[in-house]
């Protein structure tokens, strides 16, 4: 497999957004908590859009050179945290791995682009936000090294 991981370009929009789409459906299976508006892609579209022209966030692909395609997302945003030290962390808010590239290292070459990313930007930690039920991702995490940093409990109204 002959990948290369590179920034999201206008060309990629499409792809980016049938990525987040599914993994926010992915995420409303895992989670009745985390239920999927009806606009969705419509949503996803104007998401990834906005990602492109804030400074805050990057979204890399992972392109299959071999296959021609679009086989992983990963969305990082750089956030403030004024009251602790280190200030500046970068948040993966998404990561998405085609079916059939799963296991094949691909979500952990993504992983290893947002270290880079996020040293490059002077950032003190890397944080990966996902649902709690999700043990899938509660393993990918984990494996690289991962630690909890921070629990949230919430009250349906």
């Amino acid at each position: 497999m002959n990948i290369i991981i590179r920034p999201l370009d206008e060309d990629d929009v499409s792809k980016a957004v049938e990525y987040v789409v599914r993994l926010k459906l992915l995420n409303e299976e895992i989670d009745p908590n985390f239920k999927a508006v009806e606009n969705l892609e419509e949503v996803a579209r104007e998401y990834i859009l906005s990602s492109l022209t804030d400074e805050n966030s990057l979204i890399y692909v992972c392109e299959d050179l071999d296959a021609g395609q679009i086989v992983g997302l990963l969305r990082l945003e750089f956030r403030d945290r004024i009251f602790y030290k280190p200030r500046k962390v970068a948040v993966i808010t998404d990561i998405y791995v085609k079916a059939g590239y799963r296991g094949k290292k691909v979500g952990k070459v993504l992983v290893e682009k947002a270290i880079s990313l996020a040293k490059e930007r002077g950032a003190g930690l890397l944080v990966a936000k996902y649902p709690v039920n999700n043990t899938i991702a509660e393993k990918f995490f984990s494996e690289l090294g991962f630690k909890d940093l921070r629990r949230e409990k919430f009250l349906s109204l």
